[in-house]
């Protein structure tokens, strides 16, 4: 029901379960977005979600309290999952209140690295 604190680690080993190559992953789920490209996803813009998509969000310094490492999360087909089931697109409300930059990247086959 609320997160562990280890975003990053069940996002990549859902990645790493998916047949991503998760070697050399950045500690920081902020740092996620150029990890994800260099691997073959490209970044999207606009609300339309697909079952795969995964969003980084920067760190920030939260009214409760800081998140220097920023969130990373994926699109499942029907909720935003990370270490836990979350409720929307914002992983809390630090997040909702201060919506930090965020981005989502979709894995596209014909890549160079796809």
């Amino acid at each position: 029901s609320r997160s562990l604190g280890k975003c990053a680690t069940y996002v990549r080993l859902a990645l790493k379960a998916g047949g991503l190559d998760v070697r050399h992953n950045p500690v920081a789920a902020a740092d996620y977005g150029a990890f994800l490209l260099a691997r073959g996803f490209v970044q999207v813009t606009g609300d339309a979600v697909v079952a795969g998509d995964v969003a980084v969000m920067s760190g920030f310094r939260g009214r409760r309290k800081p998140h220097p490492y920023g969130h990373v999360q994926v699109f499942n087909g029907t909720q935003w999952v990370s270490d836990f089931v979350q409720d929307g697109f914002w992983p809390g409300g630090d997040y909702r209140e201060a919506q930090p930059p965020s981005a989502i990247y979709r894995w596209d086959a014909s890549s160079p690295n796809g």
